[in-house]
């Protein structure tokens, strides 16, 4: 919308730097970034098909995007937030499969219940809801984040009981028979933005109002670390494509045992001294 009036052969590179500028006040870094790499390429083929000479946007700098520690809920936060929707059978399963699975809103939003294992207690998360146009599911975000996850025992539970609700409901109403875990008012598949603004409900009534539906993933990995599962179980729950993305957003709450591991060295060299 700032240059799609122009036509390409009057586009600067300083009406570039100016665009960059004015994208920046408004959109995150990432969001801008991908802005411009759209741009790069677009006006790269305008120079391949000799439309343009050169590309104004060729040497422009990405944003300097600014890594933030991961927010994730305390035992007592979710506590709260369980409690919350303890009579929104729903709302329990969607909670539990994020929660407990790390799955993303969009994720939930294209759950279906083919892909659910009860007695293996695994989901394999194989698309999810995009929201450019409407509700259409696409891909996951990476091609590492098509894969199983396990679930909770209580993940489970809420989700059988979700499940025998939905049934129930859809048979009331006269719904077809789609697939979906999550469905909506009218029985068809769930907008990420009706799930955020059902989470923002429940987190504004617990005092929670900043808190957002990716927070739930944030918690399943750093309560899997708190119970000491290994980076490893971490990275494939979390469906990172390597251990150093896993580390790189959740090494922080690994606990640093440093001093621990080098004082038992002279044990392991019998070094110790006899007491």
């Amino acid at each position: 919308p700032h240059i799609g009036h122009r036509m390409l052969h009057t586009l600067t590179i300083e009406d570039m730097q100016t665009w960059r500028a004015a994208v920046l006040v408004k959109y995150a870094p990432r969001t801008v970034n991908v802005a411009m790499a759209a741009l790069k390429g677009m006006l790269r083929t305008a120079v391949e098909w000799r439309v343009l000479r050169s590309s104004p946007v060729a040497g422009l700098r990405q944003a300097k995007v600014v890594r933030l520690a991961a927010a994730s809920l305390t035992h007592a936060q979710v506590a709260l937030i369980l409690r919350a929707i303890d009579d929104d059978i729903g709302a329990r399963a969607a909670v539990l499969l994020s929660l407990t699975g790390g799955l993303r809103v969009g994720e939930v939003c294209a759950a279906r219940w083919e892909h659910l294992n009860a007695d293996e207690r695994t989901y394999r998360v194989s698309g999810t809801v995009t929201t450019a146009c409407g509700s259409r599911v696409g891909p996951p975000k990476t091609a590492g984040s098509a894969a199983k996850v396990m679930l909770s025992p209580a993940c489970i539970e809420a989700l059988s009981a979700h499940r025998a609700a939905q049934i129930e409901k859809r048979l009331a109403n006269g719904w077809p028979d789609q697939g979906w875990m999550f469905v909506n008012d009218a029985g068809t598949i769930m907008h990420p933005n009706v799930l955020r603004h059902r989470w923002s409900r429940v987190a504004d009534q617990v005092g929670l109002s900043d808190c957002g539906w990716h927070a739930l993933r944030h918690t399943c990995a750093a309560m899997l670390i708190d119970g000491g599962a290994h980076p490893k179980v971490v990275q494939q729950q979390m469906r990172h494509s390597t251990i150093s993305m896993t580390l790189d957003t959740y090494g922080h709450l690994f606990p640093a045992r440093q001093d621990e591991a080098v004082s038992a060295l002279d044990g392991a060299l019998g070094l110790g001294r006899a007491i």
